[in-house]
């Protein structure tokens, strides 16, 4: 039996594509949204601008909706939407935009406490909700964005460890990390091989602690959890020559104040 192949139908599930032959397109990870304990106009404001913009698409990351219960570390009390109530609502946020969504994966918050005890994925009823299933990709995606004949490759897992270079193996041009509430990134190159001329190729990439839209909650008080920056990156990629950029979301909306 072929091992690489059995590893292969392992990955296939997380997979999403997506072609575009503009001269210029951005994507966006949003993770951490946490939908009922979040800043409800900051997120309403920031995903409105984001869909201004014509040729940005987006990722619904893990967490995008709280989903506090009586044991967990935030708290149902804390909370301005509750319940089913949190994916009805998110749902008709994205759905006019389900065309520009590309995947939606699981967090801790909503799957994590609902899926192993219930066999109940509110990821996945979301997606059916915006009348596109197939964009719930599990517990990661592995997203392959053409912008003409380029292919930048997006790697997202919601309960990304803490520690350097853990997603190193997986090789994308951007590795989104979420669940700790963090909003940096970091360059890092790495060294593809050119078989045909034989000559390694450097290339830069990113790995992107993608922020959140959930401020200083109750729990992270009790815990003397450090303060963190909100919002989110912004990738640009180019087609013709391959060139790619991150915005902070703050950059970006300086950077297409005339759009």
């Amino acid at each position: 039996m072929n091992k690489e192949l059995i590893l292969n139908n392992e990955l296939k599930q997380h997979i999403a594509t997506f072609r575009t032959n503009q001269e210029v397109a951005y994507f966006v990870n949003l993770g951490d949204i946490h939908w009922g304990l979040c800043h409800k106009e900051l997120f309403e404001k920031t995903f409105e601008y984001l869909m201004s913009v014509p040729n940005l698409y987006v990722g619904i990351g893990g967490d995008f909706a709280n989903g506090a219960t009586k044991l967990s570390k935030s708290d149902v009390t804390e909370e301005w939407s509750v319940g089913d109530n949190q994916i009805y609502e998110m749902a008709e946020i994205l759905k006019p935009y389900a065309d520009r969504i590309l995947y939606i994966i699981e967090g801790n918050h909503m799957a994590g406490r609902r899926k192993h005890e219930v066999y109940f994925t509110p990821e996945k009823m979301l997606a059916t909700l915006i009348g596109k299933p197939e964009l719930y990709k599990g517990e990661m995606c592995f997203l392959y964005f053409n912008v003409g004949k380029n292919c930048y490759v997006h790697f997202v897992q919601h309960q990304s460890p803490k520690r350097e270079g853990v997603w190193d193996w997986v090789n994308a041009d951007v590795t989104w990390r979420e669940h700790h509430h963090l909003k940096y990134y970091k360059e890092r190159v790495v060294i593809e091989h050119n078989k045909f001329e034989k000559f390694p190729v450097p290339r830069v990439c990113y790995e992107v602690w993608c922020g959140t839209f959930q401020g200083w909650a109750t729990y992270a008080k009790e815990r003397g959890y450090r303060l963190g920056t909100l919002g989110c990156y912004i990738c640009e990629m180019h087609s013709g020559k391959r060139k790619m950029f991150l915005w902070d979301d703050d950059q970006f909306r300086h950077l297409m104040k005339n759009f």
